[in-house]
């Protein structure tokens, strides 16, 4: 499920998402992909939380992670650092979600 920020994420900080997926089974695992364009340097950390951000844990972009916890309310968090100015942003944030 797509997630639209409203156009750019910032370049240095942290930004958490609402509840991307709710269902009434836990999520097993999920898929995160980013679209970066980054200045060398910079960087993101991504994070998904099947349970509403009770419990995160670091995932790698566009690779399937497996939930170590339970949940099914899939939220993500990106924390990006950097000093690339406006030349730093994410420009799409997709998460696929595998529910048991």
């Amino acid at each position: 499920m797509p997630f639209d920020g409203g156009g750019l994420f910032p370049t240095a900080g942290q930004m958490v998402t609402r509840i991307l997926q709710l269902n009434k089974v836990n999520a097993s695992g999920a898929k995160l992909t980013a679209t970066e364009n980054f200045v060398p340097g910079d960087a993101a950390t991504y994070e998904l939380s099947p349970n509403a951000g009770t419990n995160w844990e670091t995932v790698t972009n566009g690779a399937m992670h497996w939930f170590t916890n339970t949940g099914s309310a899939v939220t993500a968090r990106v924390t990006m650092t950097g000093i690339g100015g406006t030349a730093t942003y994410i420009s799409k944030l997709d998460v696929e979600v595998i529910w048991v």
